[in-house]
């Protein structure tokens, strides 16, 4: 029974709406974006002015009910025989229509129920609504001086006379107090100041802890590895490898940047789906969990340098020039996510789906795609020197204008992909990769003729890969 549903499952995913079908694909990336986002909205508050205004009309509604029922009660039960003319006048109202004409006062009191009343409450809701209105005007203003005062402490403005921990506690706490004008709680003219000033704490507590060393370390260390060929280009990613590793052990401890950084992961929602420019940003060190949905989020040069986004969705997201150096993405969705030549050295996609995703012109270098899926992918003109993609999914993928010495396709699926103008020998292990007719090992592949394409084949069959 299980192999029953596995089959299933397989078509459906891989036949039906696979990467192969460039138009399903899209479509079946569209629904599962479509869905995330409709429970995000789920778990959106809304209607928070009528939540603040329904308790009021609802008691006014049965205060309106009850009160007259309850006195007509009273009237009733203290003076019956006036209480059944009232009764007998209604009865002759609505049934009698040759019936004398009701006396004024009596008029009267059918008016004040039926139009008096709900007049009342109209004026009183008018009048509700108009003083609510001027109360959060004048809030506004007394919210900007908290705001002021609360910014000044975030940022470390704070008297010198405090000892240094009572200070970083104080601006700890401050910080934590941001987190209700980042979510738009005191109206979205204190929304963009309070990110402002969390996006400049990011970068300052880059600095503290050391994480930005990373960053500048890789630029030299780029320069240098462009240059390099053969055995060069493996010392060099291990060296990269090794140096990475050893900052993100000698990153310093620091509690404010700590802060920062359960404020950035629990608020969320509010800082990268808020609709803020997020273009530039360091989120360094980050740590995102299963639920975070980031699906179409535009990330262009952000900074994600050591981050932890495990199983995070970010289909079809936007991280052009992004920074991932030594960022951990284990199981994270980035169907058609695009890449353009963004930094992805030692960045651990392990397990990760990137079908149909665009790394055109990244710098990948020592980067490890084990066991991903990175079917119909674009990879062309990218720096794969080192890349590790055992037993990686690389169905159709475009390696064409790669770069892949040193790299690893131990195991991989290669079935369909291209790999013209790839030498062999530069590439590392491919025992147990697997290809099929339909992989390009030369331009102008369908139109060559097949001894051209046994010859060209030859070399990958030498260094371990086998026809399926």
């Amino acid at each position: 029974m299980a192999g029953w549903r596995r089959r299933v499952s397989r078509w459906w995913l891989d036949d039906l709406f696979g990467p192969r079908h460039e138009v399903r694909f899209a479509l079946r990336i569209g629904a599962r974006l479509a869905w995330l986002r409709f429970r995000l909205w789920l778990r959106r508050p809304r209607g928070m002015g009528l939540r603040r205004h329904w308790p009021k009309p609802v008691a006014l509604a049965l205060v309106g009910i009850f009160v007259p029922l309850g006195i007509a009660t009273i009237l009733s039960l203290l003076f019956p025989q006036e209480a059944r003319g009232v009764v007998a006048a209604f009865h002759r109202l609505f049934t009698d229509a040759q019936a004398p004409r009701l006396e004024w006062r009596e008029a009267a009191q059918i008016l004040l129920l039926l139009i008096g009343v709900p007049s009342a409450f109209l004026l009183w809701l008018f009048r509700d609504l108009n003083v609510n209105a001027t109360l959060d005007n004048q809030r506004k203003d007394v919210n900007l001086k908290e705001f002021q005062e609360i910014q000044m402490r975030a940022a470390g403005a704070i008297d010198e006379k405090f000892p240094a921990a009572a200070r970083e506690t104080l601006q700890i706490a401050a910080l934590h107090q941001m987190r209700a004008f980042l979510r738009g709680e005191y109206g979205k003219s204190f929304q963009r100041p309070a990110f402002e000033l969390l996006r400049a704490r990011l970068v300052a507590s880059a600095e503290a802890t050391g994480s930005s060393i990373v960053g500048n370390w890789l630029q030299d260390w780029r320069e240098r590895f462009r240059r390099l060929e053969g055995r060069d280009v493996t010392r060099a990613v291990i060296e990269m490898k090794r140096e990475i590793a050893g900052a993100r052990r000698k990153l310093r401890p620091c509690a404010i940047a700590a802060a920062e950084q359960t404020i950035l992961s629990e608020e969320w929602e509010a800082v990268l789906r808020g609709g803020l420019p997020l273009a530039g940003s360091a989120f360094d060190r980050i740590q995102l969990g299963r639920k975070t949905v980031l699906s179409g989020a535009s990330f262009v040069d952000c900074r994600f340098r050591l981050a932890r986004l495990r199983y995070v969705h970010l289909e079809r997201a936007e991280l052009s020039g992004a920074y991932m150096e030594g960022a951990y993405l284990r199981g994270a969705h980035l169907e058609q996510a695009a890449f353009f030549y963004a930094y992805l050295e030692y960045a651990s996609f392990v397990g990760a789906n990137l079908d149909r995703a665009l790394l055109q012109g990244a710098s990948a270098a020592g980067a490890r795609f084990t066991s991903a899926s990175l079917r119909f992918a674009t990879l062309s003109d990218a720096d794969l020197r080192g890349v590790s993609f055992s037993n990686a999914d690389l169905r159709g993928a475009d390696f064409r204008d790669a770069e892949l010495a040193g790299a690893s396709l131990r195991g991989a699926r290669l079935e369909g992909a291209k790999l013209a103008d790839q030498d062999a020998s530069l590439v590392g292990n491919c025992t147990g990769a697997t290809f099929d007719a339909a992989t390009e090992f030369a331009f102008d592949w369908s139109s060559l003729p097949e001894s051209e394409c046994e010859a060209a084949r030859q070399p990958w069959i030498a260094k371990g890969m086998k026809r399926v």
